[in-house]
């Protein structure tokens, strides 16, 4: 059964709180930056969003959501306070002073409450967000004068035009329901050019790989549930053509020259997988680690050296997640995962939400070998609301009930 929005349904308190939290959180980026600054305004604003990020459970349930009680939800409960009691034991033996990591990881268990909202809502609310990044890439190349030199040697990066990149952390899930609803594709497309184009400027190679995975899933998609596949796919590489055509118009040498420093990244490290720098990062906390801390994790706060200097979080998004929360962590992501296949084999009889989060995860799943969710911004929140939706269709099936 869908769970589309219909006209005589009311949207739920709760429901306009998660539009909010989602566009709020997305400028976390830019308050971030003017925080480095010490602008007191955006430390203040810096230190709501952290309470904002560790209460939203809460505010949630005040609103009214009631979540699902299940076997896997009492384990991932169980999990979160291992985490947390974990983090506490680090507090009281001052292994870090960086307390706001904290509220990032709440994030999962926001997506304990959330996965309460309509697939709509969200789907509108990205959509916003979407709009928002679309418009804002003309102003941002108006705004500054990038210089092709200061670009090719990553000048830029950690500037304020940096944090802009915020902006379209919802790139992938809004392309998903684009996939799943089947509408807004050209809104889909053009908010991905605008942050393939944004994130050349910063010789970023995740996007690509990002949409390379997104693409395939689509084409996947097309082959597999939908008539005339062929004939949609060659509409919707003419599309690709078209657009990346324009863009060549529109920004020419520039943009040959970014990408070619971006390919010549990917040749690099392509070259020895192995000594890949994320992954020997990885590697070298894993030689260092206790048994105990690969079981357990160092908790929310957990620091890495596997790059030689003290770091917040690993690269490697599954790594980091044994680095916060060990072994038991990984556990809590590996069972929804183990049920995507089949997922995969009924995927025209699933809700929509189901179908959005099945393709997420499989995205999700490639992802983060190469980034992790460390980040206040909403991607560990949507990651978890797919995770709990997954679980919780599954759980309601065992019980030979729909939903």
């Amino acid at each position: 059964m869908s769970v589309e929005i219909l006209p005589s349904q009311k949207i739920k308190k709760y429901d306009i709180f998660a539009i909010l939290f989602l566009i709020i959180m997305t400028f976390q980026p830019l308050v971030e930056y003017f925080f480095r600054e010490n602008s007191l305004i955006a430390i203040i604003t810096f230190r709501l969003m952290f309470a904002l990020a560790i209460f939203s459970s809460l505010i949630m349930y005040t609103l009214g959501v009631r979540p699902i009680i299940n076997k896997y939800r009492i384990y991932f409960l169980f999990v979160f306070v291992i985490n947390l009691s974990m983090t506490l034991i680090y507090i009281i033996f001052d292994y870090t002073r960086d307390y706001s990591n904290i509220g990032i990881y709440f994030a999962m268990l926001s997506g304990f409450f959330f996965a309460k909202v309509n697939i709509e809502i969200i789907r509108k609310t990205l959509k916003i967000i979407a709009l928002t990044g679309i418009i804002l890439l003309p102003f941002i190349f108006l705004w500054f004068d990038f210089d092709i030199s200061v670009a090719l040697r990553r000048g830029y990066t950690w500037t304020f035009s940096f944090f802009l990149t915020g902006f379209y952390w919802a790139v992938l899930p809004f392309i998903v329901l684009a996939i799943v609803y089947k509408k807004d594709k050209i809104v889909a497309v053009l908010y991905l050019l605008s942050a393939i184009i944004l994130n050349l400027i910063f010789i970023k190679r995740a996007i690509f790989v990002d949409t390379a995975i997104v693409f395939s899933v689509y084409i996947l998609m097309l082959i597999l549930y939908t008539k005339n596949s062929f004939k949609k796919l060659l509409q919707f590489l003419l599309l690709i053509a078209v657009l990346m055509l324009g863009l060549y118009l529109l920004l020419g040498d520039f943009l040959i020259e970014l990408i070619h420093t971006v390919f010549s990244r990917f040749e690099q490290t392509a070259e020895n997988i192995t000594t890949f720098d994320r992954f020997v990062e990885s590697m070298n906390y894993f030689k260092n680690a206790t048994f105990f801390e690969i079981l357990l994790g160092k908790g929310f706060l957990g620091t890495h050296s596997g790059q030689g200097t003290i770091s917040n979080a690993l690269h490697v998004g599954w790594s980091n997640f044994i680095l916060k929360g060990g072994i038991f962590l990984l556990s809590v992501l590996v069972i929804p995962i183990s049920c995507v296949p089949r997922l995969l084999l009924n995927y025209k009889k699933l809700p929509l939400k189901i179908q959005f989060s099945t393709l997420l995860m499989i995205i999700y799943f490639i992802r983060l070998f190469y980034v992790n969710l460390h980040s206040f911004l909403p991607d560990l929140l949507i990651f978890f609301y797919c995770v709990f939706n997954i679980m919780d269709y599954n759980a309601t099936k065992i019980k030979g009930k729909k939903i």
